[in-house]
């Protein structure tokens, strides 16, 4: 788990509940009060880590698959298409000394 705080705070608050609920169980008081507080604090740490570890998850698979989308595939289909256009004869890496047109040129780049 990446959120080790929010899982450690939400134990510390659950032992320290359960011992102030013995505690006051052998003192022979109501520990009905420590366990109204305690349940819903207890509860909502535990479900808030768990949803930022989801989210942590979410946001690696996302990233992940933003850097495999974003420019990775239009340089696989350029370099395919490049290599596809040369083994045909149709454009040359070089330009001259034939006649087929440069690799920019044909992929319709400015030419530097």
């Amino acid at each position: 788990m990446r959120n080790n705080g929010t899982l450690v705070a939400g134990v510390v608050v659950f032992v320290t509940s359960v011992a102030g609920v013995v505690t006051l169980e052998l003192a022979g008081r109501d520990p009905g009060q420590v366990l109204t507080l305690a349940g819903p604090v207890v509860a909502a740490l535990l479900v808030s880590g768990h949803v930022s570890n989801v989210t942590d998850r979410q946001n690696e698979q996302i990233s992940r698959i933003e850097k495999q989308t974003n420019g990775v595939l239009d340089d696989r289909i350029k370099t395919q298409t490049l290599a596809a256009l040369a083994e045909a004869g149709v454009v040359t890496p070089d330009g001259p000394p034939h006649a087929a047109p440069r690799l920019d040129q044909a992929m319709g780049e400015p030419r530097a």
